[in-house]
């Protein structure tokens, strides 16, 4: 059964809020602060101007009294679940499970949390879903109801669009970055590639030490550094596939088949209708079809 709750003593709590805030802003007139000058390679934010795609969006299309859900969430992973500069949960997630809900009339809402206390949160029913990097192992597929994958992500190898590295094989005697704690040389090995690693602490940093040539190519997680190079202006690149193993993503109820069924059918329905492309090239761009 799917949960209901008042939303206008919620709206009412926070048109006081912003009431507040305007009124303090107003008596306290500050001198502009100056702002330092951007980074070489700033990711832009990339919510675009219209919001055809957006969580408030989809939610918009519902009727007030349509059935909420509880959704927990750890919002500290770009693209996927992350809060932009005003504290709101943006992501490829998140837009994808408020189009996936809003095609079955319900609607999200989506709590940040910490990892190592969500499953406690929907084991006490605290919860009706968990997302976010949910990967499908053994042990979930035992004690929790799955929905189908939503998407996957191997890691790939990325390369500027000009760089003479155009298949794996040549890749050998290179310099190749990758992020820190990850050992590729199995990896490699296994493509029988003999090659210099760099470690960098972010896969922004990792975009970064590619294009200023600090490194001929990188390994990543291919959506993650999509996001990444799909917002560094005048700068192209390719992907060459590394990994052909992918943890599938998906959504975790505890014991409502019902609603999984649910998403399931709403999934299916915005893959059918174009909503899911839409949100993918939105936060990915069109290079991580290819």
């Amino acid at each position: 059964m799917l949960r209901f709750y008042s939303l206008f003593s919620i709206k009412s709590v926070i048109g006081l809020f912003a009431a507040m805030l305007a009124l303090s802003a107003c008596n306290d007139a500050a001198e502009p602060v100056a702002q330092p000058s951007a980074p070489v390679l700033e990711v832009v934010s990339p919510e675009p101007e219209h919001h055809s795609t957006s969580s408030s969006e989809f939610a918009a299309r519902l009727p007030l009294d349509a059935p909420v859900i509880m959704a927990a969430t750890e919002a500290n992973g770009p693209p996927f679940e992350f809060l932009d500069k005003q504290g709101k949960i943006i992501g490829f997630d998140i837009d994808i499970i408020h189009a996936i809900a809003s095609d079955q009339g319900i609607r999200v809402n989506v709590i940040n949390t910490k990892w190592d206390t969500i499953f406690v949160g929907l084991d006490g029913n605290e919860y009706d879903i968990v997302f976010g990097g949910m990967g499908t192992t053994p042990e979930r597929q035992a004690k929790y109801v799955l929905t189908d994958s939503y998407v996957e992500s191997p890691s790939r190898i990325v390369v500027l669009e000009d760089s003479p590295i155009k298949q794996l094989s040549d890749l050998n005697g290179k310099n190749i970055g990758v992020t820190l704690g990850y050992d590729a040389t199995a990896d490699l090995k296994e493509h029988k590639i003999t090659a210099t690693q760099q470690e960098s602490d972010s896969i922004y940093a990792q975009v970064k030490d590619l294009v200023s040539g600090k490194t001929d190519a990188m390994i990543a997680d291919g959506l993650v550094a999509a996001y990444h190079i799909n917002h560094i202006p005048d700068q192209k690149f390719r992907f060459i596939d590394f990994a052909n193993v992918t943890i599938p993503n998906v959504v975790m109820a505890s014991h409502n088949k019902e609603l999984v069924e649910k998403l399931n059918a709403g999934l299916a329905n915005i893959k059918a209708n174009g909503t899911y492309d839409v949100i993918y090239t939105k936060w990915f761009g069109e290079s991580a079809k290819k």
